[in-house]
């Protein structure tokens, strides 16, 4: 499956090490780590939706074979023992960190 850049899924993470930017970044203070996240995290919330329902098949696609991926690899247990509370919460967790990660691309 080829996301929107053109790569496939496991090409992408592959490569994500190698495009990593200057670490020293980790080394800052929380309170300036905060202060660029609340100025990026509305545009990141809506780029998020917008690039959800862009690419909802591709986006289907690649959790399909993220599924698969997950039966071989851990064969699922932890997914299939949670309740439904716990799966959203769990999808809440997974939302907030997407978030996260787009507010630091926003202000790289």
């Amino acid at each position: 499956m080829n996301l929107p850049n053109g790569q496939d899924d496991l090409t992408h993470r592959q490569e994500v090490g190698s495009q990593q930017t200057d670490l020293s970044a980790a080394g800052r203070p929380l309170e300036e780590k905060l202060a660029d996240f609340d100025r990026h995290a509305d545009v990141a919330v809506g780029f998020l939706l917008a690039f959800i329902d862009e690419y909802r098949e591709p986006l289907i696609h690649q959790a399909r074979g993220r599924l698969v991926e997950g039966h071989w690899r851990y064969r699922d247990r932890l997914m299939y023992e949670l309740s439904g509370d716990a799966l959203l919460a769990e999808t809440s967790q997974e939302v907030a960190d997407a978030i996260n990660y787009l507010a630091r691309r926003f202000g790289l």
